[in-house]
């Protein structure tokens, strides 16, 4: 006879973060929003993730912009492209800490050398 058993997988979706702290009045804050809004699945898909996208309304015309409750920047990018990278950089910074790995030390090689 054979034997079924059942294998349970279960997969943690990684949930990102997004604040955006500004005036909503703000062109310079609605214009973060939006682009935040346009690579959202960009996002998502490069990290199997879930992002969300959140504002608090602050006096402050220039926005401030934190990445899983990490600060990234204050004011526009040049460009999506560029909010692309920082928050990239950010999430990956934040995926090596939680699985502990230190991508710039050397492994050594036989013989001795590293």
């Amino acid at each position: 006879m054979f034997q079924i058993q059942k294998i349970y997988i279960v997969v943690a979706m990684l949930n990102i973060e997004i604040l955006v702290k500004g005036a909503k009045s703000s062109y310079y804050v609605r214009t973060i929003i939006d682009w935040l809004y346009e690579i959202k699945d960009i996002i998502e898909n490069e990290y199997s993730a879930r992002v969300e996208i959140r504002h608090v309304e602050e006096s402050s015309e220039i926005p401030e912009v934190h990445v899983c409750g990490e600060f990234a920047f204050l004011g526009l990018p040049d460009n999506e492209g560029e909010l692309i990278e920082i928050i990239k950089s950010i999430v990956e910074r934040k995926i090596i800490k939680q699985k502990n790995i230190n991508l710039c030390s050397k492994k050594e090689e036989p013989g001795g050398r590293s």
